[in-house]
């Protein structure tokens, strides 16, 4: 079994070891969110939606489940830093992607619209606790029902 030992982050930041909801997270001081800098963690914590048919104000599905009003439950306070999304053929529709932190609109976190269309977005900044529900849906960019979408959100704690 292979080991290793964190002393000091790239670029001679510290790192640290904080209780975020009663649970010890590894975190570092990022500079590039929030004022004064945000204390995240080192681990990036991956969620995914995808659904075969997007049309405007749809959500977008967590697994297999179809009821519209799932998502993910916050187990730590947390802050989104980042996502990615791909459709492989738009047929000649669009959609910007919402991201909803308890039914409230925290605005496009990305556009699909083309063929193998694909967006990155890693300037998001977007806080949420514990407990709070994410959710993603597709509102109206042209056209109609784009299809065989797949959203990835990276989260990272924050102290």
């Amino acid at each position: 079994m292979a080991s290793f030992v964190l002393t000091q982050a790239v670029g001679g930041g510290d790192t640290e070891v904080v209780s975020i909801n009663g649970q010890p997270v590894l975190v570092f001081v990022d500079p590039t969110r929030g004022s004064p800098s945000k204390l995240l963690s080192v681990a990036d914590h991956i969620i995914c939606f995808s659904d075969n048919t997007l049309d405007n104000q749809g959500w977008i599905q967590v697994g297999n489940a179809n009821d519209a009003a799932v998502g993910y439950i916050a187990d730590l306070d947390g802050t989104i830093v980042s996502a990615t999304g791909h459709c492989v053929d738009t047929s000649g529709n669009s959609k910007t992607i919402h991201l909803f932190v308890n039914d409230v609109d925290q605005g496009s976190i990305g556009t699909l619209n083309g063929v193998d269309v694909s967006f990155v977005n890693t300037t998001l900044d977007i806080d949420f606790n514990q407990t709070d529900k994410i959710r993603l849906q597709a509102q109206q960019g042209s056209g109609g029902a784009i299809g065989n979408t797949l959203i990835k959100l990276t989260l990272k704690r924050r102290a």
